[in-house]
């Protein structure tokens, strides 16, 4: 049996803030280590390229991955009002 369509809604739209969730959470804990590799001074190069890694790919993918989601979001957000209006 199928669920109703807000039923499914609402179980994507819970598990796109979850993602967005983690993904703060991830984006978070690499700016925090990016910023704490400058405290390891006998790699001092592979730091600094693994910190402009983090700073210049990873924490933009990740922050176009948030808005992706906060889209997707927003269009179920959107479809979920159209379903309990009607």
């Amino acid at each position: 049996m199928t669920p109703p369509p807000n039923e499914a809604l609402n179980a994507i739209h819970a598990a796109l803030q979850n993602s967005a969730a983690q993904m703060n959470d991830t984006a978070a804990a690499l700016h925090d280590a990016a910023g704490r590799l400058d405290e390891c001074p006998l790699f001092a190069q592979q730091t600094a390229e693994l910190q402009a890694r983090i700073e210049n790919a990873w924490l933009p993918l990740i922050a176009n991955f948030l808005t992706q989601i906060q889209v997707l979001s927003s269009s179920v957000d959107r479809l979920l009002h159209t379903e309990s209006d009607q």
